[in-house]
């Protein structure tokens, strides 16, 4: 949930910890590596070295990136996450302010707007600095009747078809105008 770019020296996670209901008594099973990750007490406050637990983990490069553009073009950015999808997208805006010339929307949905709109003071940040350009969130749980982060992209299917519609031209040259969708989520 983080850009190298930004800072090379630190990996942030953007973690749900799994739970769900067993059959035969009700009683509640948390995910294994969600609950370890979110419970950094388990590692950290053993009195007993023995006792404490340790994450062996690699970073490697990634290639799910934006892409390397001319910042005269005017390109576009579509981002779309649902939940921790967000996670990527997170390191996206973070790496906005160092682009410019483009158009930049975010499509996000999660289950309530108070507990789970991840990042949202990050997101303000750019929206308010013109550095992301739209932002529509959908919130299922929140009102009378479901919306999900899909509804706002239908909402919004103008404005999408414009940015899209933009790169369609027959002009061949690389520095024209493209128009780059990022999808993030296990429900988006």
């Amino acid at each position: 949930a983080s850009s190298p770019k930004i800072d090379s020296k630190a990996v942030y996670l953007c973690v749900r910890v799994e739970r769900q209901k067993t059959m035969m008594n009700d009683s509640m099973v948390h995910g294994l590596a969600s609950w370890f990750l979110a419970n950094p007490y388990l590692c950290m406050h053993n009195e007993r070295e023995s006792d404490r637990h340790y994450v062996s983990c690699q970073v490697r490069r990634s290639t799910f990136r934006l892409p390397v553009i001319d910042s005269t073009s005017g390109h576009s950015i579509i981002m779309i996450a649902a939940g921790t999808g967000m996670a990527p997208l997170r390191g996206f805006i973070q790496e906005l302010p160092r682009m410019s010339q483009l158009e930049t929307a975010l499509y996000f949905g999660c289950f309530h707007e108070k507990s789970d709109f991840l990042f949202r003071s990050e997101i303000q940040a750019a929206v308010d600095s013109g550095k992301l350009n739209r932002l529509a969130s959908a919130f299922s749980q929140d009102g009378p009747e479901l919306c999900f982060v899909q509804n706002m992209g239908i909402e919004d299917c103008e404005y999408i078809f414009k940015q899209l519609s933009k790169n369609l031209s027959v002009n061949t040259n690389k520095n024209s105008h493209r128009a780059y969708i990022y999808l993030c989520g296990s429900q988006a």
